[in-house]
């Protein structure tokens, strides 16, 4: 169950597109135990948040059709209300996550989450989730399958857009 206000969650889902990774990179011998492909969002003040090709979406906890998370990590308290958060989640929503500014490597769920939990709460996520798009690509196999994964469109469904005018998608 999600807690309420004032506590901050992220949770934790497993990609399963990504997941082919897995032996391929341990025939490269790219240390496949520390490859933890996730989707990440936030569960703060009754509802999850998360970022994906679509833009900024939430949903009640676990209402994406990814089900529920795997794992959940509690990122802390938070002092921030639920007026601000929204007001930070639009003003985020026209800047660093439009949509168009999705990129499965440079900005993606995993940032947003980072971001968000950073301002609700002052804390990161954990390093093994952020940093796993720069280890990727710090293999030749990595650069060589950049374009391929930069053209999925990842985007959970079950959610509703977050602070776009007139509900525009």
């Amino acid at each position: 169950p999600c807690k309420s206000y004032p506590w901050a969650e992220i949770t934790l889902f497993p990609v399963w597109y990504l997941l082919f990774l897995r032996p391929v990179l341990s025939f490269l011998a790219y240390p496949v135990s520390s490859l933890h492909c996730r989707h990440t969002s936030i569960v703060v003040h009754k509802d999850e948040f998360y970022f994906g090709s679509s833009g900024i979406s939430s949903c009640p906890p676990g209402g994406t059709l990814l089900g529920p998370p795997d794992s959940v990590v509690d990122v802390g308290s938070t002092e921030v209300t639920e007026e601000l958060f929204q007001e930070y989640l639009s003003s985020l929503g026209e800047s660093l996550f439009r949509r168009e500014a999705y990129d499965v490597f440079e900005n993606n769920c995993n940032t947003f989450t980072n971001e968000v939990a950073q301002f609700l709460t002052g804390r990161k996520i954990p390093s093994y989730i952020t940093d796993l798009p720069s280890e990727i690509l710090s293999t030749p196999f990595g650069q060589a399958l950049r374009p391929f994964l930069v053209s999925i469109q990842i985007q959970p469904p079950g959610g509703s857009p977050v602070g776009r005018p007139n509900g525009q998608s």
